[in-house]
């Protein structure tokens, strides 16, 4: 699969972005790149696993902010498996991080499994 399918808005704006070690802009020469700025580097790796393997092996480390970058994006199907990951592993002593990350990114199913944690 080609990462324009998986991930439509990540290609386009990769390739709206993408320069080369010039800058002249061309984005099909040898040291192109792109640049996401303020993203941890494990968060960039996993995500670019995702889109290439369709797998994601640090999950436990990077869920909250790899739903924001998959959202970012439009992978849906990946932010769908950071909130199966992240309601599966809630805890009493998650369960409020996770309540108020749901509520701010509006993700109603975690904001119910939250409220089941703490027994609102």
């Amino acid at each position: 699969m080609l990462i324009s399918e998986k991930c439509p808005a990540f290609a386009k704006r990769y390739c709206f972005r993408a320069t080369d070690d010039h800058g002249s802009g061309d984005n099909f020469s040898t040291g192109s790149h792109v640049e996401l700025l303020g993203v941890d580097p494990l968060v960039v790796q996993e995500f670019l696993r995702y889109i290439y393997i369709g797998t994601v092996e640090q999950m436990q480390f990077v869920g909250f902010s790899l739903y924001e970058l998959a959202l970012n994006y439009e992978v849906n199907d990946l932010m769908e498996l950071c909130i199966d990951h992240m309601a599966e592993h809630m805890t009493s002593a998650n369960a409020l991080n996770m309540y108020v990350f749901a509520k701010a990114f509006n993700i109603p199913r975690l904001v119910t499994r939250a409220s089941e944690v703490f027994h609102w």
